[in-house]
């Protein structure tokens, strides 16, 4: 398995569509969780053949980063690269006996509060940061093959980035992209409803991003949806 095996999700297995070990064991530290999974979960196709969302892979990704760097994920992530997109502020979620931040909403599911909390802090480099729509924009304008602001990649690091593998045309390298050149990606908890959008220049060229802190079943399309008819007004408009 190699690491373009877990940025693209082909890594072979330890999907989200069944048993994720990142939901299973739930009192495990990534140590203990990562051996667990090895030694239980087998492997179901051979890397590279099929592609299957793995937040387990992307778990991986954020170890890999740690053994690398010699910091923790989010300490290097937030210093490296947040820092010069101007949201270092984002930060992982707390653990799950953690009260949340301050600034943090409360998350709704059928109308009602959540009050038994996940451990999203575990999550880290698959889906526990905390952060603000603005945040969010601030980082997809460095990375958006854009002369202003600066990128923080090359451009020979974009292109790559944003090339789809071979088991999935509509998918890249941590990116959902399509043939118009928009790239984009959601997010979905219990409570909590996700997007970032960068465009093509059909579309615009606009980076957004659209938070919803509730969630059912088709609130990822909705939110999408919603997002490119505000595109093509504006674009009516100018």
């Amino acid at each position: 398995i190699t690491l373009h095996h877990l940025l693209t999700h082909t890594s072979g297995g330890w999907t989200n569509q069944k048993n994720d070990p990142m939901f299973r064991n739930i009192n495990m530290d990534h140590k203990e969780m990562i051996t667990w999974t090895l030694k239980n979960q087998a492997l179901e196709n051979s890397p590279g053949e099929k592609y299957a969302y793995s937040n387990f892979g992307y778990c991986l990704v954020g170890r890999i980063i740690e053994r690398l760097t010699g910091q923790s994920y989010d300490e290097y992530v937030r210093h490296n690269i947040l820092r010069s997109c101007g949201a270092e502020a984002m930060t992982i979620a707390g653990k799950m006996d953690e009260p949340k931040d301050e600034h943090e909403v409360v998350y709704y599911q059928d109308n009602k509060p959540i009050t038994n909390r996940m451990n999203v802090h575990r999550m880290d480099s698959h889906g526990g940061w905390v952060g603000t729509p603005t945040q969010l924009v601030n980082f997809a304008l460095r990375v958006d093959g854009q002369p202003s602001p600066e990128d923080i990649l090359k451009p020979e690091s974009l292109k790559l980035m944003l090339r789809p593998s071979e088991a999935n045309k509509g998918y890249a390298s941590g990116w959902e992209v399509d043939t118009y050149g928009n790239y984009w990606h959601s997010g979905g908890l219990p409570g909590l409803s996700t997007m970032l959008i960068r465009t093509g220049r059909a579309y615009g060229d606009f980076c957004s991003a659209g938070f919803i802190n509730s969630r059912d079943n088709e609130a990822g399309d909705k939110l999408m949806g919603l997002m490119f008819r505000i595109f093509k007004a504006i674009r009516r408009k100018v």
